[in-house]
């Protein structure tokens, strides 16, 4: 797993903070109290579920709730996952995928088990305690543990190893194993039951066997029966062909009655339609003639109404003549009358000369004036305008003069670190020098001892005089003294060039941090610039202020002019709508002139209409003469329209009469034909011989139905016993069963009895082995922490730790505070890597209570630590700043934590 970040939300002293993490160290820094143990707490709290006091402490003093959201990537599929976790007013615990925007689990126990699961360990691991004592151990308790008594500390890493789950399981196997006991009991109780009921078995057997040999006989009596009844139904089945045969003549019979006599029907009804055609056609020949004069009266009585349509439409033009012939004339009466307005205007126009001529130049000395008042108003704010940015540059000019001075004061400082540097590079290369000069001197001993140790021969292969056991002891222990020597003399050149790296690579970071100040701080170019422009700036000002000097009588005169100019009126207005009417003087003469002609033109067409009316004079005298033409002749003509279509029927009737004639001719001959064939039928069939198959046909139906009655009866009854044999066959095969269960549960029963004692006495072993398991990657760990592999870390049977330093043990209360630290860290480092596949761990206050320099040896230890994939170190002094490549840094201001990121 790799945690990618965290947001906080009024989580302590955190309002709204989000912390982003890197691959690697991750190194927590800041004050006591700023805020840096509260990322470790709610991580914790969101991943393990682990919270070291209530949640209401956790939330923010006067915030309603808490919000933690852990964002990590899996080791599992690769994926981004965030887990939320809020308290106080509302407690929500849930799980989202933010490629999918969704929810895929919620609640506390579906949410543990989902990270259970990504992070590699067991489904019923107790995360709060794996991550109090493994992964999370909170400041100040890395050693807490180790320096307790053993049965302390057995009750606390007796609950990481799960040792006490083979005891657990000892006990919840006995439950098990007696439900096992009951159910072989009920298993004995329902075997017994069974054997009772199989006791009827030999009975239903042989009354089966007797029943099925008098279901055979009565089958033979059936199918005697059933022969005789099929031979029955078929002669029975000829007769009565014939008799349906006999029925169907005599229903052809009284069918062609019946046709014959509505032949004979439609016959009548057709010679009295076609009389009825006859008389109609004598009405229409007799009244043809007056029913043609009606309709050529009609034909004239429409020409009579097209003339009456033209005088109409005549009568219409002379009254849309009248009608404009009216509006002319009153247009003439309002063309006169504007022609006494325009001489009056003409009139006005010379009297308003001189007072146009005043307004106008008024209204030039008034604009004038509001220019220079508008101006006025612009030179005052270029006044305030420029006295504004004159006092930004001033103010720009002091703090430029100030930063100055920060400069000149930093680049002293600069010049000081890079003496520094160079001094501190000098010592780092004497240092190297020396550890040179000290490793060339060591190597030629040390082929020395390994010659004196495989000499054979009978002289000192180094001095070539005779080697003696004294003198070969002697040699070596000078050797080894030399050595021990110059390896102390090596582990302090060593220490020396770490500190001075350190010191070296601080005074660097400083002097960088110098230079980036001095890049940030101005140069005096830039003082310069900001007084020339502030020299432009007075003048501009000055400038400014002796324009609004010279436009300050503006606002009087753009009153004074306003008032004369509302003392005059606006005779502009006037002489304009005076002008205006006398310019229509000529438009108006010509439109007199045309009005008049027009209203003479549309008398004359009056005229002219009036005289074509005329020719209409007797049009209503013809339109009476030919209305009375049209009601004499118009009896004939309604009776021939009522008889012209029955007229023109009769020789389609008299075809209809000729084809009813001939049907019935042909249906006497049909019922002739079936009376012969039925009076044939009727010798075939004797009616006594059907009606006696008929009663034998049921005779024989009856004796079918008793005979298959005792059949189905005995029949059901043989399907009861088989069904109560079944059931006593399913019984047999359940005790069969139950027998077999029993069998299978008795060797339960024992295979559990050998497991429990297996796991009571196999316990102690296991926990033996995962310790001495835990204890060889300790030791791995704690080399590579402590860079020495001579020392021999062991964790022991009773969970304490031992170290091995030249052929002597010390007790874990006996190491020094760095030792402890170092050894802590391993154990928990390696019981982390064993019982999961965790690789996040997190290291709280890891140098507290150590002198500077076991400070500084223990975080070059820790961050040399293998095989996680990130590690998060939480301290408060600078142990951590210059060897991790992420840093975070925690303050707190009036009450609120933030980070910054360095």
């Amino acid at each position: 797993m790799q945690i990618l970040s965290l947001h906080l939300e009024n989580v302590k002293s955190y309002e709204d903070c989000r912390v982003e993490f890197a691959e690697g160290v991750n190194a927590i820094v800041g004050h006591n109290g700023a805020g840096k143990s509260t990322i470790l707490e709610a991580i914790g709290f969101a991943l393990f579920d682990y919270l070291p006091y209530t949640q209401s402490n956790f939330v923010r003093a006067g915030a309603k709730g808490a919000s933690v959201t852990v964002t990590f990537r899996s080791d599992v599929d690769e994926r981004v996952y965030q887990v939320v976790r809020r308290c106080g007013s509302s407690g929500q615990h849930y799980l989202y995928d933010p490629e999918l925007d969704a929810r895929i689990c919620e609640g506390k126990a579906d949410v543990l088990s989902f990270l259970r699961h990504h992070l590699g360990v067991e489904g019923d691991t107790d995360l709060a305690s794996l991550f109090a004592d493994a992964v999370g151990v909170s400041q100040g308790t890395f050693t807490a543990a180790f320096l307790e008594t053993p049965a302390r500390r057995k009750g606390i890493f007796d609950r990481l190893l799960r040792v006490e789950e083979y005891q657990r399981t000892f006990e919840r196997l006995l439950e098990p194993l007696q439900r096992l006991g009951q159910r072989m009991s009920e298993l004995d109780v329902t075997l017994a039951g069974l054997e009772s009921q199989l006791a009827r078995l030999p009975a239903l057997t042989e009354a089966m066997a007797q029943r099925r040999q008098e279901i055979q006989q009565r089958q033979q009596r059936l199918a005697e029966a059933q022969a005789r009844l099929e031979t029955v139904v078929a002669q029975r089945a000829g007769l009565e062909a014939v008799r349906h045969e006999l029925t169907g003549l005599q229903q052809q019979l009284a069918q062609a009655e019946q046709r014959l006599q509505g032949v004979e029907e439609q016959l009548a009804g057709a010679r009295q339609a076609h009389a009825e055609a006859e008389a109609a056609r004598t009405l229409v020949q007799t009244h043809q003639a007056d029913h043609d004069r009606y309709l050529a009266a009609q034909a004239h009585q429409q020409e009579l109404e097209a003339q009456v349509q033209a005088r109409q439409a005549l009568r219409d033009r002379c009254a849309r003549l009248e009608n404009l012939r009216g509006q002319l004339a009153v247009r003439l009466q309002l063309l006169q009358q504007e022609q006494e307005t325009i001489a009056e205007a003409q009139a006005t126009l010379a009297a308003l000369q001189e007072p146009v001529a005043r307004q106008t130049a008024l209204e030039e000395a008034l604009a004038a004036a509001r220019q220079r008042l508008a101006r006025l108003e612009d030179a005052r704010a270029e006044v305030d305008r420029q006295t504004e940015r004159l006092h930004r540059l001033q103010a720009r000019a002091a703090a430029l003069e100030q930063q100055l001075a920060q400069a000149q004061a930093l680049e002293e400082q600069r010049r000081e670190l890079e003496a520094r540097l160079e001094a501190l590079r000098q010592q780092l290369d004497e240092i190297r020098q020396e550890q040179a000069r000290c490793q060339a001197e060591a190597d030629p001993i040390r082929r020395q001892n390994e010659a004196l140790a495989e000499a054979s021969t009978a002289r000192c292969p180094v001095c070539e005089q005779p080697l003696t056991p004294e003198h070969r002891e002697q040699l070596l222990s000078r050797n080894q003294a030399r050595l021990d020597s110059l390896r102390q003399e090596y582990s302090r050149l060593q220490q020396q060039g770490r500190d001075a790296r350190q010191t070296l690579q601080a005074e660097e970071a400083r002097l960088r941090q110098l230079q980036e100040a001095l890049q940030r701080l101005p140069r005096p170019a830039e003082l310069a610039e900001v007084q020339q422009e502030i020299q432009a700036g007075q003048e501009a000002v000055a400038t400014a202020q002796a324009r609004v000097t010279e436009l300050a009588q503006a606002a009087d005169q753009v009153e004074a002019l306003t008032a004369e100019l509302q003392a005059l009126g606006d005779p502009r207005q006037r002489q304009a709508v005076a002008a205006s009417q006398a310019a229509r003087a000529d438009q108006v003469a010509r439109d007199l002139a045309t009005v008049s002609e027009q209203l003479a033109a549309r008398q004359q067409e009056l005229a002219d209409l009036e005289a074509q009316l005329q020719a209409f004079a007797g049009l209503d005298d013809a339109l009476a003469e030919v209305a009375a033409q049209l009601r004499t002749f118009a009896a004939a003509y309604e009776v021939v329209l009522a008889n012209r279509r029955l007229a023109q029927q009769v020789e389609e009737r008299q075809a209809q009469i000729q084809a009813l004639e001939e049907t019935r001719e042909r249906l006497l001959a049909e019922r002739a034909d079936t009376a012969a064939r039925l009076q044939a039928v009727q010798s075939q069939f004797d009616e006594a011989h059907f009606q006696a198959l008929g009663v034998e046909e049921q005779e024989l139906r009856q004796e079918l139905g008793s005979l298959q009655t005792a059949i189905e009866l005995l029949t059901r009854q043989q399907a009861d016993d088989e069904a109560q044999i079944q059931e006593l066959r399913a019984l047999e095969a359940q005790q069969q069963e139950a027998a077999d269960r029993r069998a299978h549960l008795a060797r339960l029963r024992e295979i559990l009895e050998t497991l429990r004692k297996l796991l009571r006495e196999a316990g102690p072993f296991i926990t033996e082995a995962l310790v001495r398991q835990i204890g060889e990657g300790a030791a791995q760990i704690f080399g590579e922490i402590m860079q020495d592999y001579t020392r021999h870390l062991a964790w022991t049977k009773d969970y304490g730790i031992t170290l091995e330093v030249d052929g002597h043990e010390r007790e874990f209360a006996q190491l020094s505070g760095g030792e402890q630290m170092s050894a802590a860290l391993a154990v928990r480092l390696a019981l982390l890597r064993e019982m999961s596949n965790i690789d996040v761990a997190f290291f709280d206050e890891p140098t507290a209570n150590l002198d500077e320099a076991r400070r500084s040896a223990l975080a070059q230890q820790i961050l040399q630590v293998r095989g996680f994939r990130q590690l998060f170190v939480i301290s408060h002094d600078d142990t951590f700043e210059q060897a991790t490549q992420h840093l975070i840094r925690v303050e707190r201001v009036n009450g609120t934590s933030t980070v910054h990121y360095l």
